[in-house]
């Protein structure tokens, strides 16, 4: 997951709801602008197959 989904509120939230163990991603800090992220196509592609077979 993204940056913008830290913290440990809403890690014990994912554990308690769906018992998942989610890792979050950052962006390394000395870098600036876009930079590809990896594992970032894990969760779109999970979110894409999700919204397909709702």
């Amino acid at each position: 997951m993204d940056g913008g989904y830290r913290g440990e509120d809403f890690a014990h939230w994912i554990i308690y709801v769906f018992r998942w163990i989610v890792e979050v991603v950052l962006r390394p800090l000395e870098k600036k602008g876009f930079t590809l992220l990896p594992k970032a196509w894990v969760v779109q592609l999970t979110f894409g197959w999700l919204n397909w077979c709702r």
